[in-house]
């Protein structure tokens, strides 16, 4: 079984609409959640740049992964690898998307 991708609850969540102050003061309708919604008041608490690290580091380790794979590949039959796949195994280069902000 692999499974890909977040794995994601929405206690937080439920936890931020519990702290605010309306609900505290029960002084909500059956349009308060749907005004908090439309109106993005709450987040899923991630800090963009642990979120853009993170990603960042997952992708440079299955590049270098592919590049370790190719080098172990290549000195199996007795050659050696070339001076590219070498490079790459040292230096990769990420691009990641978030929140519509590129990050490279």
């Amino acid at each position: 079984l692999m499974v890909r991708g977040e794995i994601r609850t929405a206690v937080e969540y439920l936890e931020q609409l519990l702290d605010t102050e309306e609900f505290i003061d029960n002084t909500i309708d059956t349009a308060w959640l749907d005004k908090i919604i439309a109106s993005k008041g709450l987040a899923a608490g991630y800090q963009a740049h642990l979120v853009v690290a993170a990603s960042a580091l997952a992708r440079a380790y299955s590049r270098f992964e592919e590049e370790r794979g190719m080098i172990q590949t290549t000195l199996s039959k007795g050659q050696q690898p070339s001076s590219t796949n070498l490079a790459n195994a040292l230096s990769v280069g990420v691009e990641v998307t978030y929140e519509s902000m590129k990050y490279d």
